[in-house]
């Protein structure tokens, strides 16, 4: 971590600015060789700079003195215009005079292994940036602030409580003294239903900082595409009076208030079909319907009493509405994709039914978090119950163990290629 990085941590190409961001050792001197300019912590300063023959840039410079900065280094943030060849220009000067391209992550990867933020806060810095929603950009934005780590840490200060009673039991094991077996019992019993109630809200963090997976679903000819169509403001399906015309699921990404949503279009569920191509759309269609978040099961007059039979997240939708009624106690929206009636009560709808899971979330979570708990309910399962003297030094190791897991959610003891793998996920300029 010798040499200062650099590169553009504003989104590629045209704007009204751009900002190139600058960590390192080099950083004073570059800044002083580039703008002429004294790096002055927390000040921003507007200069000059010669980028080529007859053109020169006139930047906006914010500094930051070490350790007050996002990476704990000296950190220095150059507003240009949002040309591309300007930040080009601007990012090759930089690197002429001692700095070097950053790899991806580079910049929050500095800020963990000086002490900044903890790994969990690394990654919940790009579940904000990637965040699809209200609920899971506030969800991220507390990661952040570190409310995760703190679960964390009142997890470990549980365990480490029992771990320093049982293995103190073993060091004194020969002596006499009164061991409380029933109070390292009490404990260990505590602990893990402290750790059954964190499991449960890394699976809600980790459904929010999902991307939701609708699928429009219901037999042949029912409008199935047109409402694709609407949803997603595009001809994405196919619209016929033909049966069957949907084959291969199509997708689109739409956007619905604050909520990113997946939609897929799927093949008609239609049991009696001979067609065996038919036959496989509508086993992919039975697939996608598996792993949906919400379905929308359309129907019309003619498949008034269709069912897709399923437990879950069902939203039915009556299509058609121009030219029939819903049966008696319909529950459910009634639309015409044809005359692109109600549209907005569906849409409403879709959005009521995802914001409010997962909505109250305490912070984000990953997949690597979850593997991590649950190899750690694997240590505390193999324990044994209840811990007495005859079985404490099986008990403390695996004990050791889980503290071993559970604590690399925060500080890994591991490889610089784990480190690399995870920041890796994270683009250049951050």
């Amino acid at each position: 971590m010798d040499q200062a990085i650099v590169a553009c941590s504003t989104p590629p190409g045209r704007g009204a600015i751009s900002v190139v961001r600058i960590s390192g050792k080099e950083v004073k001197s570059i800044i002083n060789d580039l703008f002429s300019l004294e790096f002055d912590h927390g000040t921003s300063k507007v200069a000059e700079t010669n980028l080529s023959e007859g053109f020169n840039e006139k930047c906006l410079i914010s500094c930051f003195e070490s350790p007050s900065s996002y990476t704990g280094e000296d950190v220095a943030e150059i507003s240009c215009h949002g040309n591309p060849l300007i930040v080009r220009a601007l990012i090759q000067k930089c690197i002429e005079l001692g700095a070097r391209s950053a790899n991806p992550g580079e910049f929050t990867q500095r800020a963990f292994l000086n002490n900044k933020i903890d790994l969990a806060q690394s990654e919940a810095v790009i579940d904000l940036i990637n965040a699809s929603s209200s609920a899971a950009m506030v969800a991220a934005s507390k990661s952040v602030s570190g409310n995760f780590g703190e679960n964390v840490d009142k997890i470990l200060e549980s365990l480490r409580k029992i771990r320093i009673l049982v293995e103190s039991s073993i060091d004194f094991s020969d002596q006499d003294t009164n061991i409380d077996f029933m109070q390292i019992n009490a404990l260990f019993k505590d602990f893990r239903r402290l750790l059954e109630d964190f499991d449960q809200k890394i699976e809600e963090g980790i459904r929010i900082m999902s991307e939701h997976r609708v699928v429009v679903a219901g037999p042949p000819n029912v409008g199935k595409s047109s409402i694709m169509n609407i949803l997603s403001g595009e001809e994405a399906s196919i619209v016929t009076e033909i049966k069957g015309t949907t084959r291969d699921p199509i997708y689109k990404k739409i956007q619905i208030k604050d909520l990113q949503v997946d939609i897929y279009d799927t093949a008609g569920i239609n049991d009696e079909t001979v067609d065996e191509i038919e036959k496989l759309g509508i086993d992919k269609s039975r697939s996608l319907i598996k792993g949906a978040d919400l379905i929308l099961e359309v129907v019309d007059s003619e498949n008034r009493d269709f069912s897709l039979k399923k437990n879950g997240n069902i939203l039915k939708v009556f299509n058609k509405s121009d030219i029939s009624s819903p049966p008696k106690g319909f529950e459910g929206v009634v639309v015409s994709a044809l005359e692109k009636k109600n549209i907005s009560a569906l849409e409403e709808k879709i959005y009521e039914l995802l914001s409010s899971d997962g909505s109250d979330a305490l912070f984000s979570a990953r997949e690597r978090h979850r593997n991590l708990v649950k190899k750690a309910f694997m240590e505390i399962d193999s324990c044994p119950d209840p811990i007495d003297v005859k079985n404490v030094d099986i008990a403390a190791e695996h004990l050791k163990l889980a503290d071993i897991f559970l604590g690399d959610i925060k500080s890994p003891m591991s490889a610089d290629d784990f480190l690399g793998e995870i920041f890796s996920a994270f683009c250049i300029g951050k």
